[in-house]
């Protein structure tokens, strides 16, 4: 929990006898925690494009884990990631039923700057992820042409036009999650809506840089 925590230390010997106290004081802030995505709009499909904003980084089998997380009920069964910068193979992609065939997978390690296609097998409306810290900034390096990100700040009332102002002449377009869109499931984002913390996103950069988010 946040505050000063103290602790006080002592030993004894085999024979019974007992040192003196050493003691070490330290303050936290902010301790680690879990993030509920919510994907209760999840439609027919069963696809969800989703993102985490807190600074965790590790395997995504072990970061999209919701039954060891928080006990809930929601798995899936294949999760991709579209790299930019491989031009020879842009998708990657984790598939638990390849797995059991022993065929090997090429997701990287993952962290919250990435977006990720999500196929659930089962939900309860969240998703719960590894403990991690809110972000204090992110800046994510784009190339021109689509890159999918997660949105990896906390910030619920910053809208596209907000964003395009903070990064001028970085921005083409941006599409967002639609589950009632097939069969992309995707739509243009306006300039006055809101970004969503736990959603990711496509941006279609008009040059290489790297874009700032709040």
């Amino acid at each position: 929990t946040n505050g000063d925590h103290l602790v006080e230390v002592r030993g004894q010997d085999m024979v019974g006898n007992w040192g003196g106290w050493s003691s070490v004081i330290w303050h936290v802030v902010n301790p680690p925690v879990p993030f509920d995505i919510d994907v209760s709009a999840i439609g027919a499909s069963n696809w969800v494009l989703i993102s985490f904003p807190i600074t965790i980084t590790g395997d995504v089998i072990d970061i999209f884990n919701d039954a060891a997380w928080s006990g809930g009920t929601t798995d899936w069964d294949r999760i991709y990631w579209y790299d930019p910068l491989d031009t020879a193979d842009h998708w990657k992609s984790y598939n638990k039923d390849q797995v059991l065939l022993g065929i090997t997978q090429d997701m990287p390690s993952v962290n919250n700057n990435m977006g990720f296609w999500v196929h659930l097998s089962g939900s309860d409306g969240l998703l719960t992820v590894g403990e991690g810290y809110d972000p204090v900034s992110t800046t994510i390096d784009l190339v021109t042409g689509w890159n999918m990100i997660g949105w990896a700040s906390t910030n619920i009332t910053y809208s596209l036009n907000d964003l395009i102002a903070a990064n001028p002449g970085l921005i083409d377009s941006v599409e967002q999650y639609n589950s009632g869109n097939p069969p992309y499931l995707l739509s243009p984002m306006l300039g006055a809506d809101l970004f969503i913390v736990g959603q990711a996103y496509w941006i279609k950069a008009s040059v290489d840089g790297p874009l700032n988010l709040p």
